[in-house]
């Protein structure tokens, strides 16, 4: 179990570089995870999903949850959306948390927060537009067309809402 220190009886130095990967790119990753209008308006409304870039033991109110054991060391990732393309989400979380492993990035202590997490969209793809480790481990055109394209969603989107037309999702929150 590469995730645990027996030394320690606690988490390796590699898990908390994984964790810091992970919450150093998670404003860039909120895009990928949560790819519609609709995500935003569900996903921060609860106390069960962080809006903020934090880790703890046991906690499920994390953005992640670590559930660490000499056998089995269990990472939870609370931020994905059910209409996030599962392969997405599990590729950004490699590309952060193998970022992490590379530079040695520390997470901040525990329940502790480096970032707020995007609450719109918009604010979600312009950080993914910056974070430059996305557009080296994914195709650069890939994440500029994915901006692009989620861009042309939100404009589609405002019609509804200007004619306060509720499409099916909308009408069940």
């Amino acid at each position: 179990n590469i995730c645990y220190d027996k030394t320690k009886d606690d988490l390796s130095m590699e898990a908390l570089y994984f964790i810091g990967g992970i919450l150093e790119h998670c404003r860039g990753i909120t895009a990928l995870v949560c790819p519609t209008d609709i995500c935003y308006s569900t996903r921060f409304n609860s106390p069960w999903v962080s809006s903020e870039g934090n880790w703890g033991l046991f906690d499920r109110t994390c953005l992640i949850r670590v559930k660490p054991s000499k056998n089995n060391t269990h990472f939870e990732f609370r931020l994905p959306s059910s209409l996030a393309n599962p392969y997405l989400i599990l590729a950004s979380l490699l590309c952060a948390g193998i970022d992490g492993l590379k530079n040695k990035i520390s997470p901040p202590k525990e329940k502790e927060y480096k970032y707020k997490l995007p609450t719109t969209l918009t604010g979600a793809l312009s950080e993914l537009g910056k974070d430059k480790s996305f557009s080296n481990a994914f195709d650069p055109f890939f994440i500029k067309n994915y901006i692009i394209t989620k861009e042309l969603e939100i404009e589609e989107m405002k019609d509804f809402k200007e004619k306060k037309i509720k499409p099916i999702a909308y009408s069940r929150l």
